[in-house]
């Protein structure tokens, strides 16, 4: 799998959002942000969060199931993008300081050294299960933040 994502956040979330609703729309999915991808969840279709609409979706995973960092770890052989996508998963909270950390960090991957990204929140996001509606107009807005942060 070959790693097209950027490495500026705003670009990231912004492809994030595009993904999350192009599999919004996609009947074989079904969003929820507990897993990156598994199927069985919910009938037929593959459950993904954000990170994981842009895992299957923009880069086309179609293995087994990935729901969690050790999943995800096996599957993403690049430590970049392992990095990218756990960088989407802080981003969707409005985490811009754990985003900058996975992005910024060197070759070891944070879950292997016991260097967890911190949980502070930059930007307060509804959760998408909440309000999916609102969720994605807070991360617009999240997005122009970024950009007006030079992110």
């Amino acid at each position: 799998m070959n790693d097209t994502l950027p490495t500026k956040l705003s670009e990231l979330a912004e492809i994030s959002l595009q993904e999350l609703e192009a599999v919004e729309r996609d009947p074989r999915y079904h969003v929820w942000m507990g897993v990156f991808a598994a199927t069985g969840m919910r009938e037929d279709k593959c459950s993904v969060c954000m990170a994981g609409a842009v895992l299957c979706n923009r880069l086309g995973y179609q293995g087994g199931n990935v729901w969690d960092t050790d999943d995800l770890d096996s599957c993403v052989e690049s430590v970049t993008l392992y990095r990218k996508l756990l960088a989407i998963d802080a981003l969707r909270i409005g985490n811009i300081d754990g985003a900058q950390d996975l992005m910024l960090a060197g070759v070891q991957r944070p879950y292997e050294s016991g260097r967890h990204w911190t949980d502070s929140q930059n930007n307060a996001i509804v959760d998408y299960h909440d309000n999916p509606k609102i969720f994605k107009r807070q991360f617009r807005e999240f997005i122009q933040d970024l950009k007006r942060r030079g992110l």
